[in-house]
């Protein structure tokens, strides 16, 4: 089998792949076909040679890596817990041969069924940081529904999961963090947040029953921050164990009659993995990997790591997992929030049994999207960290780009969204991805994100490319009312594949569904008609027969979306759009790859139009 070991103590380049043989269960062990490793800091502490508390236990060769989820593929005699085929996760040997390899052998009691509910990946993001987090919070801090707790270093691996267990027990949380992560924090549940770029926690808080010190910043100053905001009689717990209490520290503990406690070993394996996967398949506790690495890439996850700069958890991929759908049931993300596609994207999606995800940037939408099935992600598709995090372990992804009214260069804006949708649908391991582009998209410059969508090339990618939106028509509701008429770079005659939101929801759904290998691209429509056409369908439904559709010249449409407050280039670029609507050469694009016609006919939405039209 294959493992990354080092044969000596050194930089990543001492970590070497090599092929051993596979271990043999002990009576009291399993092996573990591993799919998964998570990398954590103490593995390359180990790499270089391990601290004081360490060093005496490391034996070279060595297999690094303490985090791994995986299937059993045999039980020692005396094991009783396990059978074969079993899908587990756990802490294998700390600090002996572990799971940066194909197999593990280790004792049972080490590991517990892995959660149903998460991918291998996932779940191997848990073990360690997570068994870290429960002995720091409650075998050693004790703490209890009601208490309060400050959390140092609240955003990492071990503090972001602290931060949900101990809201899982009915703590009052206060996290700390940079300013970059305080929205990350709240996502998690943290009641409070603290910024330590702009913040003293020691000048804002007191009366703590636990401070849990989970940075890896070793400061006897912090420290004493930390001991004097606890409480008289509070707890205060580090992690940090090649930092012993200093007597500054241990004078300030009895000051305050506290308990300080260093974490040195995690007791009570089995039963915090069982009770972290209950709580994980109840929704109450979720890992958050910031990025998976192949097996063969370890030297790169280690320097990443090192950075001490990663939001939640890095894993390593040792092999693929097969992800078999359960009665054709996927796991989907949908961008977008509750837009006029992604609503009734996520709404039919949901309807059929899929598990929906929703991306939306504001978290007074969370309710809404619950409401119709789907669990909501909050926060922003500018941040890859979070992309990525929330794209693992599903198996398909709805992404659009919005227009930015306030970027200046939109083609920075949309290059950047771009590159990061692609970069975290690959970390992701994603194989199934639907983009919604437009019908001119082969025409009008797309600032270059076709060709950054083209780094997806053994994914299987459609692209959309709808007409204009009826729901668009909305935003002429007040021109229909001051001028008596619709006015645009186009219009009167020019022909144009209008589409409602909804077919291109059902064009998106079958897309994402259904599987298919390679490229492909889609026109969606669901009316052809003549802007005067549309307007006279429209102006029938709101009492206006005569209404016209307007043709304006060029340098008018461009002066009406500047004195708008449309950044120029956006402006520019959407006048563009609409002089080679005007010049027909977009329709007859469409028409050579002309699509069956949606359901929803612009009759169908004049009947809305009208209703909103006289509110």
């Amino acid at each position: 089998m294959k493992a990354v070991r080092i044969h000596e103590f050194g930089g990543p380049e001492v970590l070497k792949l090599d092929d051993i043989e596979r271990p043999v269960p002990a009576a009291d062990e399993i092996l573990v076909k591993i799919f998964a490793s998570g990398v954590n800091p103490v593995d390359w502490v180990v790499r270089q040679g391990g601290n004081n508390f360490l060093r005496p236990a490391l034996k070279l060769p060595l297999t690094l890596g303490w985090d791994t989820a995986g299937i059993v593929e045999e039980i020692g005699s005396n094991v009783t817990g396990f059978k074969k085929d079993d899908a587990v996760y756990g802490v294998p040997n700390f600090p002996g041969n572990g799971s940066y390899a194909g197999y593990v052998a280790a004792k049972a009691n080490q590991f517990a069924l892995k959660p149903q509910s998460i991918t291998f990946n996932e779940a191997a993001g848990i073990p360690l940081t997570g068994l870290v987090a429960c002995n720091a919070l409650f075998e050693l801090g004790k703490l209890q529904a009601g208490q309060r707790i400050f959390i140092h270093g609240a955003s990492g691996g071990v503090g972001s999961l602290a931060v949900q267990l101990a809201k899982a027990k009915g703590a009052y949380v206060i996290g700390c963090a940079s300013t970059s992560n305080q929205e990350f924090l709240k996502q998690l549940g943290a009641d409070e947040v603290i910024d330590y770029k702009t913040q003293q926690f020691d000048t804002l808080l007191q009366d703590m029953d636990v401070v849990f010190d989970s940075s890896p910043l070793r400061d006897d100053t912090e420290r004493l921050k930390g001991i004097r905001i606890l409480k008289n009689g509070g707890i205060f717990v580090s992690v940090n164990i090649d930092f012993p209490f200093s007597d500054a520290v241990k004078e300030a503990l009895a000051q305050k009659n506290a308990k300080g406690e260093l974490l040195h070993l995690q007791t009570n394996h089995q039963y915090w993995l069982t009770e972290m996967a209950r709580l994980v398949d109840e929704n109450k506790l979720k890992v958050i990997i910031s990025k998976v690495y192949p097996l063969e890439q370890v030297a790169e996850a280690h320097k990443e790591s090192a950075t001490w700069h990663v939001r939640g958890k890095l894993v390593l991929e040792v092999r693929k997992e097969k992800q078999p759908l359960k009665n054709g049931k996927m796991k989907i993300i949908v961008t977008g929030s509750l837009g006029n596609i992604s609503k009734p994207l996520a709404t039919e999606l949901s309807s059929k049994g899929h598990s929906v995800t929703v991306i939306t940037s504001k978290s007074d939408k969370q309710k809404d999207i619950e409401n119709i099935g789907a669990k909501a992600a909050i926060g922003s598709i500018e941040n890859l960290a979070f992309l990525t995090a929330t794209f693992t372990g599903a198996d398909a992804v709805y992404c659009m780009i919005p227009f930015s009214f306030t970027a200046i260069k939109q083609d920075k804006y949309f290059q950047k969204i771009a590159e990061n949708y692609v970069q975290a649908i690959k970390d992701a391991g994603i194989k199934q991805v639907v983009i919604l582009g437009g019908w001119a998209s082969d025409i009008i410059s797309s600032y270059g994100i076709n060709d950054i969508f083209n780094e997806l090339s053994s994914i299987a990618v459609t692209e959309l490319r709808p007409g204009p939106f009826y729901s668009n028509f909305y935003g002429n509701i007040k021109m229909i009312k001051e001028y008596g008429a619709i006015m645009a770079g186009y219009g009167g005659e020019d022909k144009i594949a209008f589409v409602s939101p909804t077919d291109i929801a059902t064009a998106a759904e079958e897309a994402l569904t259904t599987p298919f290998q390679g490229k492909k691209i889609r026109y969606v429509a669901s009316d052809e008609l003549t802007c005067n056409e549309a307007a006279r369908i429209l102006g029938e439904a709101i009492g206006k027969p005569d209404l016209k559709w307007i043709t304006l010249p060029e340098e008018q449409v461009l002066n009406g979306l500047l004195q708008s407050g449309i950044p120029p280039q956006l402006a520019a670029d959407l006048v563009e759009m609409q002089m080679k609507i005007h010049s027909g050469i977009v329709y007859e694009s469409y028409l050579r790859n002309k699509p069956v016609l949606g359901k929803t006919k612009l009759k169908d939405f004049a009947t809305d139009f009208a209703a909103v039209y006289h509110q």
